[in-house]
């Protein structure tokens, strides 16, 4: 959101992140509002979430039609509209299945499987770390382009003709 809005897009961005990692919850007491920052959070982050999918394949071209499919067809089973699309695709990427009991605390919560690969392993979490890499490479370089591209412009405007003092 700093990318396209500056500080004031990032920093609203960030309050409604933090409304709905404190209300954003069901209880009796914030229910109605913890709803409204839940929702306003899943719209904030439904744009980055797809361009952040579209980033994986990028990244993993030989992946890419099992990382369209799985956004398409099992993220929408994910209890979180947005986490359900990076999922689906870094499991897609990855060749693995994300998913089954999940443990938070005392809760035990059963997720869908995302992904059609086979069961995670250890070694996972280096390939995990090394696409998660690639992909903060190639957004950081795609945001950045258009201020690099701009001062090469500028640069090529201003320079003196050869021979000039």
């Amino acid at each position: 959101w700093a990318a396209v809005g500056g500080p004031v897009a990032a920093a609203a961005y960030r309050a409604v992140n933090t409304l709905d990692a404190m209300v954003g919850y069901r209880n009796d007491r914030y229910r109605r509002f913890g709803w409204a920052s839940a929702r306003t959070d899943d719209l904030a982050n439904f744009v980055p979430a797809r361009v952040a999918a579209a980033t994986v394949a990028l990244c993993s071209p030989g992946h890419a039609a099992a990382i369209g499919r799985a956004v398409r067809r099992q993220a929408p089973a994910h209890p979180s509209p947005n986490a359900g699309v990076i999922e689906a695709a870094f499991a897609a990427a990855l060749g693995v299945r994300l998913g089954g009991a999940n443990r938070y605390g005392e809760l035990v919560e059963q997720r869908v499987p995302l992904g059609d690969g086979r069961a995670t392993a250890p070694g996972d979490i280096a390939r995990a770390r090394l696409l998660a890499r690639r992909i903060t490479v190639v957004a950081a370089g795609a945001l950045a382009s258009p201020l690099l591209l701009e001062q090469w412009r500028r640069s090529r405007t201003t320079r003196r003709p050869r021979g000039a003092r």
